[in-house]
């Protein structure tokens, strides 16, 4: 099992469409004084007030308690600047003690805002918003619900959605063939072999060759799985497993 699963990993550790995360902007509340406004740090309140309270949060002890007016619309809005083309991923929490129906949304300085459903739940729910800036712009997000009540928000998070693709894709362009059971192997393909690296089970790099070869000699190694790692001249990379026995 624990080879499988090494495998696996290295695979994944090839993979160029494996995706990280860049911090645009976080907030988890936990820094400001109880009873603080957050219209001075950073945050827009639109027709009411939203101040620092601290008890049953959805993360450490401090929460937004945004409270609105009678007859008026509540905004709790924060503006960043985003990147055309890059994807983003917003998430923050809300909970409504009393049921109070709000919504989460957002907008770009160039487009239409864009509005979840109404939300009514009286526990912490955590919502997440995926999106695509079309240019490089302003954006602000927000809660929001209307007239009297209030409506708590913890725990913002912007991310970016970097990709770390390689600079050429895996593709499986050359064939493997066992010449015999304790350990030799042929590597097949059309294009020319640029690298040829073998990996042991530890993760260690046992054989590493960078000349235009057609064999790996696994005759000197253990029985076991190892994971056979091809670059060609182009770039194309390989991940292939080795099972010597």
């Amino acid at each position: 099992m624990k080879k499988l699963i090494f495998f696996i990993m290295l695979c994944i550790a090839f993979n160029p469409s494996i995706k990280a995360q860049t911090v645009i902007f976080s907030d988890d509340i936990e820094s400001y004084t109880v009873g603080a406004s957050l219209g001075s740090s950073g945050y827009d309140i639109w027709e009411g007030t939203a101040k620092i309270a601290e008890g049953d949060a959805f993360q450490g002890t401090k929460y937004v308690n945004c409270s609105g007016t009678a007859s008026k619309t509540f905004y709790f809005r924060k503006t960043v600047s985003l990147i055309a083309g890059k994807s983003y991923t917003l998430k923050l929490a809300t909970q409504a003690p009393a049921a109070k129906s709000h919504k989460i949304g957002y907008k770009f300085a160039s487009s239409s805002a864009v509005t979840s459903d109404a939300k009514t739940n009286t526990t912490w729910q955590e919502s997440i918003i995926n999106f695509t800036a079309n240019a490089t712009e302003d954006m602000t997000f927000w809660v929001q619900f209307f007239g009297a009540g209030n409506v708590y928000v913890d725990n913002i998070r912007l991310t970016e959605d970097v990709s770390t693709v390689v600079p050429r894709v895996l593709v499986q362009s050359f064939s493997v063939k066992r010449i015999s059971g304790t350990g030799l192997f042929r590597i097949e393909g059309q294009e020319k072999l640029k690298k040829v690296e073998v990996i042991d089970i530890h993760g260690r790099i046992i054989v590493s060759e960078s000349e235009d070869i057609s064999e790996v000699n696994l005759t000197a190694f253990p029985n076991g799985i190892y994971v056979l790692r091809i670059q060609d001249a182009k770039g194309n990379r390989q991940l292939t497993k080795l099972t010597k026995y």
